[in-house]
């Protein structure tokens, strides 16, 4: 098969040959498109077409559907990957090779209550440290430590820092309110969105005149009052 830049850009990501991965993957594991999309860095399209360069038939959404369905796991299972192990819902969505939004959905057909706040991803029976523990662990261990031990992103550890004011926020053009409502107002210009509809990715890709995205706006406000995205907005 002779292979695009694409292709072989993909190969490089992934560190095996298409004619190795896409079979075992599509065929044997029964991964989607998108999710084979994802992991190669393609669109959904581009992963279909390279499966027919092989001589693979992309498969209905209804095969797929009764599929995963037949293979949904058991209640027992999915609570202890979730509550138990504390695995995070996309790292379960991709060991199976669905969707975030599936295994929501086999959670809520089991009746199984989603963890909120700051305990998401907390390790079983670990809180999430008070001003004085987060103080003291700070003093002895790196945030990417921390983050180990609580089973956490180290910017959650970042978060829970700046949130009981261990972190002095550095000057920035968007202390001026006024700042901050131009860079709002230049994103939804150029994105063509509501407020509401916004997501994390269009301040990285709506660009100023110099070129730069306005990523900064959201970390201004994760770096003074520790708002994740959705406070932020409601703050803007």
């Amino acid at each position: 098969m002779n292979k695009s830049a694409k292709m072989l850009s993909a190969e490089k990501r992934i560190g095996e040959d298409l004619e190795i991965y896409l079979p075992m993957r599509y065929l044997e594991e029964w991964k989607s498109t998108s999710y084979l999309a994802g992991i190669l860095g393609v669109h959904r399209a581009t992963a279909g077409r390279w499966l027919n360069k092989l001589g693979i038939e992309v498969r209905s959404l209804e095969d797929y559907f009764i599929k995963r369905v037949k293979g949904r796991p058991p209640k027992g299972t999915l609570e202890y990957y979730y509550n138990y192990s504390r695995k995070p819902v996309r790292e379960i969505a991709e060991e199976r090779g669905v969707n975030k939004k599936t295994v929501y959905r086999w959670m809520d057909y089991n009746g199984l209550p989603r963890r909120k706040g700051s305990n998401i991803y907390l390790k079983s029976g670990l809180e999430k440290p008070g001003k004085q523990e987060l103080a003291y662990l700070l003093s002895r261990m790196s945030q990417k430590d921390i983050a180990s031990k609580y089973s956490v992103n180290p910017r959650t550890v970042r978060t829970w820092k700046q949130k009981v004011l261990l972190h002095k926020p550095r000057k920035s053009k968007y202390d001026l309110q006024l700042e901050r409502k131009n860079a709002l107002d230049n994103v939804l210009k150029i994105i063509n969105k509501e407020p509401e509809n916004l997501v994390c990715d269009d301040f990285t890709h709506a660009k100023q005149p110099n070129g730069r995205s306005y990523r900064g706006i959201l970390d201004w406000y994760m770096s003074h009052y520790g708002y994740n995205f959705s406070g932020a907005k409601g703050y803007v």
